[in-house]
């Protein structure tokens, strides 16, 4: 067991989302290890602008969140996603923390674009899902730390419109 892989996983379901850095050797069994409730059944969805092919297993229990979901490709963990996350001393302590990000992208919260709302720290390897003019965390990502394009490529969330406003 990556005793880093079950520390970051650990301190994300926590809360502690500053401190949550996933190392890039993080496995599926690593991170079932580290939660209760994580075994069970995959479902699929897609990542990033390239639209990669991945799979996802969740609980909402035990989590300072909705839901916790470890997304996969079978064997090695790709991110770590929190819904609607609490982080300990709140949003304003973690974005102090965080500091400045290194871009931010926008991002669809249902039918309503968000723009700039996805502050990615891609050196550092989280994404948070601001709205409300950045008063409200919707979601945390965190993943093996990487560069801004290659976040947005493979792992990024919420970039397509709903079926209907889509321009095809």
């Amino acid at each position: 067991m990556t005793t880093s892989c079950t520390q970051a996983i650990r301190h994300l379901a926590a809360g502690h989302l500053a401190d949550a850095k996933l190392p890039p050797s993080c496995t599926l069994a690593d991170a079932t290890a580290a939660i209760t409730g994580l075994g069970g059944s995959d479902s699929g969805g897609n990542l990033g602008t390239s639209r990669a092919p991945a799979m996802w297993r969740g609980t909402t229990s035990g989590v300072a969140g909705e839901r916790l979901r470890l997304w996969h490709d079978g064997s090695t963990i790709l991110a770590v996603e929190l819904e609607a996350p609490q982080p300990v001393g709140g949003w304003d302590k973690l974005r102090d923390a965080l500091g400045p990000p290194d871009a931010k992208l926008p991002y669809w919260k249902g039918v309503n674009e968000i723009e700039d709302g996805q502050w990615v720290f891609a050196s550092r390897g989280l994404a948070v899902f601001t709205a409300l003019a950045d008063t409200e965390l919707v979601r945390v990502i965190a993943f093996p730390p990487t560069t801004v394009s290659d976040y947005h490529a493979r792992l990024a969330r919420g970039l397509e419109p709903p079926r209907e406003f889509r321009h095809e």
